[in-house]
């Protein structure tokens, strides 16, 4: 049994030699595709379950595609659409894990600015475009 799982798992090596795989984007399909097709199972929805095929089947169709340059190009784009919430909620989680010792100011240029809380008027200096700001901590 063991040599027959290892010869599998040898013949999908060899046929993934030169495909892409699997990334972010990937991933993001999957997960998609399986709230669509939670979704669609208490809300009877036929369109919910097309979304569900179209997420698996293009996750496997990138999983298994040889054009890696173009795959590699939709993976950026995805990352570059996804970056600013994925910033907005870091530095959320960020905020709420030091509420009680730092406190958050939002420079003119979008930075965020951490300063320890209980130090009364303090002059904050933007490491992003050095403007200094004078708030009470």
């Amino acid at each position: 049994m063991r040599s027959f799982l290892n010869r599998l798992a040898w013949k999908f090596r060899n046929f993934m030699v030169g495909r892409y795989g699997y990334d972010d984007l990937n991933k993001f399909l999957l997960w998609t595709g399986i709230l669509f097709w939670v979704l669609a199972l208490f809300i009877n929805l036929r369109i919910l379950l097309y979304l569900y095929y179209f997420c698996i089947i293009w996750a496997l169709f990138r999983t298994f595609s040889k054009k890696i340059y173009k795959r590699q190009k939709e993976l950026w784009a995805f990352q570059k659409f996804i970056k600013k919430p994925k910033q907005f909620i870091n530095v959320q989680k960020r905020k709420w894990h030091d509420r009680k010792t730092h406190k958050y100011f939002r420079c003119s240029c979008g930075a965020y600015l951490r300063v320890p809380k209980g130090k009364g008027k303090i002059n904050i200096t933007c490491n992003a475009c050095g403007k200094v700001l004078i708030r009470k901590s």
